[in-house]
């Protein structure tokens, strides 16, 4: 083998390699929710998100066709029972509940999936790891939004 093979079979492996792992990466990122969600907080995050779930559109590598948004968690007591969102469909989606309401109203409401919706920092959210316990003893996806995507479970 000449040296100008060998440099063709290294550049051919790593292009495979590379393929490979954008192959898996945009598997991993390209999540499609479906189903019936709940979205914890109904601050600037909240509503954002509601409005692309409520739209059904694409947000991002995101694809909301086959998602239904049933409502809000939020922990401030002034928002619950309140309508956090109403959309130009006249769509209206209301707080849910506080926290501690959180399993009973996934149950209620058969949730699928959670977004939790809160600005940075997370200490806003001092039960974090609480809502992901949670979620996956209850087999609910959990993700994290905050004008960026991230599945916590």
């Amino acid at each position: 083998m000449d040296l100008i093979s060998v440099f063709i079979i290294i550049v051919c492996i790593m292009a495979a390699v590379l393929f490979i792992w954008e192959y898996i990466m945009k598997k991993s990122y390209m999540v499609a929710p479906q189903g019936r969600i709940l979205i914890y907080g109904a601050g600037k995050a909240g509503k954002l998100l509601a409005i692309r779930i409520i739209e059904k559109c694409k947000y991002k590598s995101w694809d909301f066709s086959h998602a239904d948004l049933i409502g809000f968690i939020d922990d401030d007591p002034k928002k619950a029972g309140t309508v956090a969102i109403e959309d130009i469909t006249n769509l209206s989606v209301s707080v849910l509940g506080a926290y501690a309401e959180l399993e009973s109203i996934i149950k209620t409401h058969n949730i699928h999936s959670l977004f939790i919706a809160i600005g940075y920092p997370t200490s806003n959210l001092p039960h974090l790891g609480d809502v992901i316990k949670s979620c996956k003893k209850d087999h609910i996806h959990c993700y994290m939004f905050n004008f960026q995507f991230s599945k916590l479970c």
